[in-house]
């Protein structure tokens, strides 16, 4: 079977971009054949002959998402590759620009249309705009979009709800891609206490890591402001680092409060930024998955993370972190504080939770996604 997927997110730094690519590395050593279709003058992806790139037409930056371009691409390169490589489905990743494009190739070509619904982007503009008019354009807007879908699939099922009654998916048409990361990448053995010297931090120092977009749908300002409420009356050594890109980068220069931002971080640094921390935070309450959450506790980390979301499935598998209010400042200080004080808790949470992702290789997500593909009547 060969699958052509559409994505406006190559080369970008979250979890969905790292996603479609672990996909195509893992397509070329399986069955099936996987294309990836993006525009984009990033380069943050690995070149490969599955990878087509177009430079865009033109590009802006997303409201709300500044690190992430909207780009108009070359439809007709696209159709022109597309006919030439006589897919068997094409597959959406993101209702882009690109996705568009992909749509209507689909349209064009006869071929049936299946899907990811990444992000849970109601509840995303709502957090950014607090504007009901808008969240219920964007209702309207998907519905029309995911309409001739023959299949759209979840990366968990926390916002299958969503898809029932907000975008009037019917249940039949949904799947859910099982869990998974590349356990190559990320794993205790990347542990190096050293290059935190690198940044100038303290190597005994606890470390919190928050890995993820500086973003207010991610909910990062709340992050913020229990750590600042925490450092007020704990006066222990304990540091945040911090890695991503995002609007409030800018509000993180603060040495008063050990927060240490590095900003961009990718291949072996990440894999031993996570490896040499020693807990991860992450109260988002929009992710339909989390894959930072997963990278962590495969890294040996105990996790803390919001009741809202799909990572709260990672961590309520897992059994390796705490599932708090993503409101109440006071319970994630108390955590963050139990953590920092407890070694041998946090070495007994990471080990229970790096071992529980050993079953979760990108291989089985791979596996789940080209199944759910031969779910779909072919033309």
């Amino acid at each position: 079977m060969r699958i052509l997927l559409f994505t406006d997110t190559l080369g970008d730094a979250n979890g969905v971009s790292r996603f479609v690519t672990d996909m195509g590395r893992e397509a070329q050593e399986s069955q099936g054949e996987l294309h990836i279709f993006g525009s984009t003058l990033k380069k943050r992806y690995e070149s490969a002959l599955y990878i087509h790139n177009e430079k865009p037409f033109w590009r802006f930056r997303m409201p709300f998402y500044p690190e992430l371009d909207l780009a108009i691409p070359p439809f007709w390169r696209f159709w022109s590759l597309a006919k030439e490589l006589n897919p068997d489905i094409i597959h959406i990743s993101t209702p882009g620009f690109v996705g568009l494009c992909g749509r209507i190739i689909a349209k064009r070509l006869g071929k049936p249309l299946c899907g990811t619904y990444h992000t849970d982007f109601p509840a995303y503009i709502m957090e950014n705009t607090q504007s009901s008019f808008l969240k219920r354009l964007s209702i309207r807007c998907l519905r029309w979009f995911y309409a001739p879908f023959s299949r759209l699939l979840l990366r968990s099922m926390t916002h299958s709800r969503e898809l029932f009654e907000e975008l009037r998916i019917e249940p039949s048409r949904v799947g859910v891609i099982q869990a998974g990361i590349d356990l190559t990448r990320f794993g205790p053995r990347f542990r190096d206490r050293t290059i935190w010297k690198e940044w100038g931090l303290c190597m005994n120092a606890p470390k919190a890591l928050y890995v993820g977009r500086l973003n207010k749908e991610k909910n990062f300002l709340f992050l913020l402001e229990a750590w600042r409420e925490l450092k007020a009356h704990y006066a222990k050594p304990l540091e945040l680092v911090v890695v991503g890109e995002g609007e409030f980068s800018g509000a993180l220069a603060d040495e008063d409060l050990d927060i240490h931002y590095l900003g961009f971080k990718g291949g072996e640094e990440l894999s031993k930024i996570y490896a040499s921390s020693d807990f991860f935070l992450f109260p988002s309450r929009t992710d339909t998955l989390g894959q930072a959450v997963m990278e962590a506790c495969a890294s040996g980390l105990p996790a803390v993370v919001s009741d809202e979301g799909g990572p709260k499935e990672i961590v309520s598998m897992t059994q390796s972190g705490y599932i708090l209010d993503a409101k109440n400042h006071k319970a994630w200080k108390e955590a963050i504080i139990h953590l920092a004080q407890e070694p041998l808790v946090r070495e007994e949470w990471g080990k229970r939770g790096a071992s529980a992702m050993l079953s979760l290789g990108i291989r089985r997500s791979w596996e789940s996604f080209y199944k759910e593909h031969q779910k779909v009547p072919l033309v």
